[in-house]
């Protein structure tokens, strides 16, 4: 089955993104890092979405899970991932924005000592948001090897934050 991973797991990400994601078919993994909604996805598997419209009903999605966005677990959700989704929440603590930014700068850092093409295809798939089929073609490389290279790069990344003590 399909696997599509979203960065937040809000009002938004879930009522919205993720309900549109498990409609076209696939397994949604929600990361946040608030560990009490992660825990409350994971232990039911489900969730009720209310539509409001002329007439309201609600809607059950189900086919989810959740990962910690701030463990090394999400790193390994995102290489599953075939379709990476963020929601660019303005109601973060100031801590959780400093955590976010803190992590994703160590994540470049760490993606500066990969090899040019496993940073380049790294920065397609999940920066510029690109499927393989767009890589395969700009990179003239299989959509299999491509795959390959990105977990290859990713795998090095969790494996320098995890040397460096950051996850």
């Amino acid at each position: 089955m399909k696997k599509a991973i979203q960065f937040g797991a809000g009002n938004i990400g879930r009522g919205f993104i993720g309900a549109l994601l498990a409609d076209a078919g696939y397994h949604v993994v929600f990361a946040d890092v608030n560990e009490a909604v992660i825990d409350k996805i994971n232990e039911d598997k489900s969730y009720t979405v209310h539509v409001m419209d002329v007439e309201c009903k609600e809607k059950k999605i189900t086919n989810i899970s959740g990962v910690n966005s701030t463990k090394p677990e999400v790193i390994d959700e995102m290489q599953e991932a075939e379709v990476p989704t963020q929601i660019k929440a303005e109601d973060r603590t100031p801590e959780e924005s400093i955590e976010f930014a803190e992590l994703k700068e160590h994540i470049l850092e760490s993606m500066k000592k990969l090899p040019r093409r496993e940073r380049e295809l790294i920065e397609y798939k999940f920066f510029k948001e690109k499927k393989l089929r767009e890589i395969s073609e700009e990179f003239d490389i299989s959509q299999s090897r491509i795959s390959r290279i990105i977990q290859a790069g990713l795998d090095k990344i969790k494996k320098d934050l995890k040397k460096q003590g950051i996850i």
